[in-house]
């Protein structure tokens, strides 16, 4: 995560896979580093997950914890309100390492 947001003109409209801390709400669906980095709303080190056709499959009731995602990755599209630091889009693994 701290090299794609350090360099995320390297990663620019490429796939890439991140793990960290997701969260699926109304407004925020983000993964940032840490949980504490959620909690504490650091957004600026947060990616925008673009929901969009995404199938959670088995997972349906996921809505926080740490996890596995792949996509494409867009550093302009900086999601919902415009706050976050890009966005994966069109996502093609999702993988929860464990749920809230």
């Amino acid at each position: 995560m701290c090299e794609l947001l350090t360099h995320s003109e390297k990663y620019h409209n490429k796939k890439i896979a991140l793990g960290g801390y997701v969260r699926f709400t109304q407004e925020g669906n983000a993964i940032y580093a840490t949980k504490e980095h959620y909690v504490n709303r650091l957004v600026k080190d947060a990616v925008w997950i673009d929901v969009n056709g995404l199938d959670l499959g088995d997972n349906e009731d996921f809505r926080a914890g740490y996890a596995y995602i792949r996509g494409k990755y867009d550093r302009f599209d900086s999601g919902h309100f415009r706050i976050f630091s890009g966005s994966l889009k069109q996502i093609d693994f999702f993988e929860p390492i464990g749920k809230e």
